[in-house]
């Protein structure tokens, strides 16, 4: 299913991240799923310190990361102690992580 086939099927997507995934998707062009069938929790900055390290992991070994700025501007909008829960997704040549700030069943 394509990225944001698979979101939307789950999730009511806010405009901006409707648009921000639909770019995504597009530029990646593969089916995705979700990796496994838990849900890890973590506060906001805790998600925001390890997203900034694997970035740049990512920028040292030339990897792109999408949806990077995005994730991270919408963190900064949350208090650092807030609960986000995350979820990972896999494509056959992508991983990725899916922050939500409700738990999904």
């Amino acid at each position: 299913m394509k990225l944001l086939a698979l979101l939307k099927d789950n999730f009511t997507l806010s405009e901006d991240l409707n648009i921000s995934t639909k770019e995504i998707s597009n530029k990646i062009n593969e089916d995705f799923s979700y990796k496994n069938d838990y849900t890890i929790k973590k506060t906001s900055q805790t998600y925001s310190d390890e997203v900034c390290i694997q970035k740049n992991i990512a920028d040292s070994s030339g990897m792109q990361m999408p949806g990077f700025k995005e994730l991270i501007n919408e963190l900064k909008k949350i208090p650092p102690t807030a609960t986000i829960y995350m979820r990972f997704i896999d494509s056959s040549s992508w991983s990725g992580r899916f922050f939500l700030m409700k738990k999904i069943n």
